[in-house]
């Protein structure tokens, strides 16, 4: 189940530096093939992290500049 924020709501035009957060909980173990960054023209950056059973963590996807035009589909 994917979790996001109830109160989300997209901020005026040029409100710069909104970060969403969600969060993905899976009752069984999973096995992730591929990750695949999707935002509108807003969006800047994506960051994935993996939060382990053991309380670590570990980045697996960082897009620091992300661009709209990679979006092939």
């Amino acid at each position: 189940m994917v979790k996001m924020p109830d109160d989300f709501t997209v901020p005026a035009k040029g409100t710069k530096e909104v970060a969403v957060t969600s969060a993905l909980e899976p009752t069984d173990a999973i096995r992730i093939w591929g990750l695949l960054p999707h935002t509108r023209v807003r969006g800047t950056r994506w960051k994935y992290t993996l939060e382990k059973p053991d309380g670590t963590s570990e980045v697996i996807l960082d897009v620091p500049r992300y661009d709209f035009n990679w979006q092939t589909y």
